[in-house]
């Protein structure tokens, strides 16, 4: 079963605002997402995708404040 995340859990683990989150999906970028009901939802593997994608592998989540990429 596929695992989603809300734009507030996505917001914690990025330690990023659902604005910077709205911001990133209306440039497109930031990490894939799907809206079910009017509702944001990230899928899990494609966050952890994005992650990979960023260089933070397991490693920490990028500094506060940096544009997807830096």
């Amino acid at each position: 079963m596929v695992e989603f995340l809300t734009e507030t859990e996505v917001g914690a683990i990025l330690r990023r605002s659902r604005i910077t989150l709205s911001k990133w999906r209306a440039k497109g970028c930031g990490p894939k997402f799907v809206k079910i009901g009017g509702r944001v939802l990230y899928e899990s593997r494609a966050l952890a995708e994005y992650l990979r994608a960023q260089g933070a592998g397991d490693g920490p989540v990028p500094a506060a404040g940096a544009a997807p990429g830096e």
